[in-house]
């Protein structure tokens, strides 16, 4: 069994119209959640397909659109500029692909399963961890240069997209991550006996022990 995440993110749609702004506003920010997907299958591979192996890969993506002021400072041969984020649409996914081969046993089928049940609880907060991210950029100032002002807005806003992404996947893939390495261990992979509903009480548990102000995340 190999279970695998990936942060994806991309800034689309930058506007550059000006904004005054003192406080945050529920206006301001605006996360648009799609809804969690699976796709359940075989492998494409036929060493893979007539195997006991099984995967199971999931996804957060992370999609944001600044509005924002910019303060632009003409020069040669670069042109620098500053941008101070006054609203933020945020678009996030999640989907997941799970392959199992032909002769992958119920115990395993099940134990994919589970890594699903973790994924899925996880991104049912999503949302609330979005939110909590764009607040933490709105009235932020950030830098950037290039050879026209078009390439120093992008190479700016570029900066703040990491910044978002990062603050919205340290609370949602890196949980996933910890939660899903923590049922491999305690499951041998798959390969031990343990109930799988088992294994995910201890797994949660054990989370809540690593981080008792995250503690609600568990079911």
């Amino acid at each position: 069994m190999v279970a695998l995440s990936l942060a994806i993110f991309t800034c689309f749609g930058c506007s550059k119209t000006p904004v005054e702004r003192k406080t945050v506003s529920p206006d301001d920010i605006i996360v648009d959640k799609k809804e969690l997907s699976i796709e359940r299958g075989g492998f494409v591979e036929r060493r893979n397909r007539i195997s006991n192996h099984a995967i199971t890969e999931w996804m957060f993506h992370c999609y944001p659109s600044f509005t924002f002021e910019k303060e632009v400072s003409a020069g040669y041969p670069r042109t620098k500029v500053s941008i101070t984020i006054s609203k933020i649409k945020l678009t996030i996914s999640c989907p997941v692909a799970m392959r199992t081969g032909g002769n992958s046993s119920q115990n395993l089928i099940e134990h994919e399963e589970g890594h699903f049940s973790l994924v899925k609880r996880v991104y049912e907060r999503a949302d609330e961890e979005a939110r909590a991210a764009c607040q933490k950029l709105i009235g932020e100032k950030f830098q950037g240069e290039g050879e026209s002002e078009d390439d120093a807005i992008n190479a700016a806003t570029d900066k703040a997209s990491r910044r978002l992404c990062a603050l919205y996947t340290a609370r949602t893939v890196a949980f996933a991550n910890e939660l899903s390495e923590n049922f491999d261990q305690i499951t041998e992979h798959g390969a031990s006996q343990k109930p799988v509903p088992q294994a995910l009480a201890e797994t949660w548990a054990k989370f809540k022990k690593a981080h008792p102000e995250d503690a609600t995340l568990a079911p």
